[in-house]
């Protein structure tokens, strides 16, 4: 409304203008006309703010957490032969290239947790992975690495989202339902959680 009602102003002032250069020679009155008229859009283009805007996007990384069930059961053979470790740790491979061929700028963090959570190397991965290493933990603690991840969640990039591979219930809590203090922990992740059994 600003630069609409700036407008009207101007046009106003320039008709005044024309009018009051009556009894003036027809040059002079041509020269002064037309000088207020470029006056005028001048001010005009001011009231439009003329300008280049660059805009710059710079994709922030995000973190998507891959967080591997590495309690005793784990060790257990599945009906196929391999143990639910190296099938969950198949799954979670296979999910980890989709993530690293996408445009978008996404890293992959790999953590495992029986009743404590770790962040895992390449190595241990990949020694999990191919059976050298095998699953000891105590207990399965689901709550272990969304405590871990929202302890450091401020010294990291943000997480996208966390994907569980585990192979059944939460040993530490096996009441039905989530307790306060889980849901709390949730809500300080702020992060999409999906559970792969």
């Amino acid at each position: 409304w600003t630069i609409v009602l700036g407008t009207i102003l101007i046009l106003i002032g320039l008709g005044f203008h024309i009018h009051s250069t009556a009894g003036a020679p027809t040059q002079i009155r041509f020269g002064l006309v037309l000088l207020r008229a470029l006056l005028s859009i001048l001010l005009i283009g001011l009231l439009l703010e003329p300008g280049i805007k660059e805009v710059s996007v710079t994709p922030i990384e995000n973190r998507v957490v891959l967080a591997i069930d590495t309690s005793e059961s784990m060790a257990l053979s599945t009906a196929q032969g391999p143990s639910r470790l190296e099938v969950a740790l198949k799954s979670a491979n296979a999910l980890k290239g989709q993530i690293q061929r996408q445009n978008e700028p996404f890293i992959v963090d790999q953590i495992g947790f029986h009743s404590k959570a770790k962040r895992l190397s390449n190595d241990t991965w990949q020694q999990l992975g191919n059976g050298t290493l095998s699953a000891k933990g105590n207990a399965t603690d689901l709550l272990a690495p969304i405590r871990f991840l929202a302890d450091e969640k401020d010294a990291r990039l943000p997480i996208g989202g966390i994907v569980l591979f585990s192979d059944g219930a939460d040993t530490e809590r096996s009441r039905a339902g989530l307790s306060q203090t889980f849901i709390n922990e949730l809500k300080r992740i702020d992060a999409p959680i999906h559970v792969v059994p």
